[in-house]
């Protein structure tokens, strides 16, 4: 249910997120057995994260872990995104490892993520701002 079906029938609104999108072709991906939309191994990691608003990353941008908005919002949500940004590569993940240490999907996605920023393979192709990426 959406945004305004909820508030027409007096009902909590809900989260209103429909989904997982993700670059099953990403190293960190192919470290997690992706397919390019959810799975059942997605369950722990999505309920300990938050979303970031990535509407001002330049057209085609694409995270590598994207949440998929409804329709009412629409925005560009990332869990798991990189880029260039200054003189430097930037990794972000808005995933609260802490939280669920003990699931393996969480153990393994938090050391695939370390073994890609520690290859020779971490090399975003995209360049943005502190601005863009809502970092500034």
């Amino acid at each position: 249910m959406f945004n305004s079906i909820s508030l027409a029938m007096g009902r909590q609104v809900p989260v209103g997120t429909m989904g997982l999108c993700m670059d099953e072709t990403h190293p960190i991906m192919r470290a997690m057995y992706s397919e390019s939309y959810s799975t059942p191994q997605w369950y722990e990691p999505v309920i300990h994260s938050d979303c970031a608003i990535l509407d001002n990353m330049p057209a085609g941008y694409r995270p590598i872990l994207q949440m998929i908005d409804n329709v009412d919002r629409n925005h560009r949500l990332g869990l798991l995104y990189e880029a260039k940004v200054a003189e430097g590569s930037l990794m972000v993940c808005t995933i609260r490892f802490e939280e669920a240490p003990e699931h393996p999907a969480v153990r393994r996605l938090y050391r695939a993520i370390l073994d890609y920023m520690a290859s020779d393979a971490f090399t975003p192709k995209i360049r943005a701002s502190w601005e863009q990426l809502g970092l500034s």
